[in-house]
C-alpha cells in the first residue's frame, strides 16, 4: 500500500529539544499511529473542484484543525458516473504529520492522485505520543515543546510529497513541486489542476 506523508519538519526547537528530526518515517512507525476517520465530504454533481475545496472541504478541515491543533488530511477523489468529488478526511492526532492512504476513498470514487491537508497550530505545543512516534522520539523521557507551523503556506516537506492542496485559514493553496505554490482562487493557479 502506497502511503504519502504530509509532515511539518520546519520545526523550531525549544525546551529540551536538541538536534534535527529525521524526515524518514518507517512503515513500522506509521503502523503505530493509525489514522482515524474524521468525516467524508462529497460535492454536488454541479460543483467544481475549486468550489468544493474552497466552500466545503477547507472550512470543515480548518474547523477540525483549529479545535484540535492536529493535522488532517485526505485523498481527493472523483466519481465519473455522478460527476462528484469526495474527500475522506483522516487524522493521526499529530501536530506534525498526517498519513494519507490513496486507496482510502469513498465507494464509487477514484483517487485523483492529489491530496489535501491542513497544518496544525502556529503556536508552541507539547509533543504527544503520535508526534514522538513520527519523529522517532517515542522513548525520549523529556517533556518536548515544538514551535508551530506556517498555516498559510506549504512546508518544504510538503513539496516532496507530490501534488497537493493545503487548507489554510483564508484559502486553499495548491502545489506540484518546488516553486509551484499558488492560491486556487487565482485563475492561473486553477488551470494547474
Amino acid at each position: 500500500m502506497k502511503i504519502a506523508l504530509m509532515m511539518f519538519l520546519s520545526m523550531v526547537a525549544t525546551t529540551a529539544f536538541a538536534g534535527g528530526v529525521s524526515s524518514t518515517i518507517s512503515a513500522y512507525n506509521l503502523n503505530k499511529v493509525r489514522p482515524q476517520t474524521i468525516f467524508t465530504i462529497t460535492s454536488t454533481s454541479s460543483e467544481s473542484l475549486k468550489d468544493f475545496l474552497l466552500n466545503n472541504v477547507r472550512p470543515a478541515l480548518r474547523s477540525f484543525t483549529d479545535k484540535t491543533l492536529f493535522e488532517g488530511c485526505g485523498e481527493v477523489a472523483f466519481n465519473a458516473s455522478t460527476k462528484q468529488y469526495s474527500v475522506m478526511l483522516f487524522s493521526n492526532k499529530s501536530h506534525l504529520a498526517c498519513v494519507i492512504d490513496p486507496n482510502a476513498v469513498a465507494p464509487g470514487f477514484k483517487s485523483m492522485n492529489v491530496t489535501i491537508h491542513s497544518h496544525g497550530g502556529n503556536g508552541q505545543f507539547a509533543m504527544n505520543r503520535a508526534d514522538r512516534v513520527f519523529t522517532g522520539m517515542v522513548n525520549d523521557p523529556r517533556s518536548l515543546m515544538m514551535g508551530g507551523e506556517n498555516l498559510e503556506h506549504f512546508s518544504p516537506t510538503d513539496f516532496q510529497g507530490g501534488a497537493g492542496f493545503l487548507a489554510t485559514p483564508t484559502t486553499v493553496r495548491f502545489q506540484n513541486g518546488a516553486d509551484t505554490e499558488c492560491d486556487i482562487k487565482v485563475a492561473a493557479c486553477a488551470a494547474n489542476f
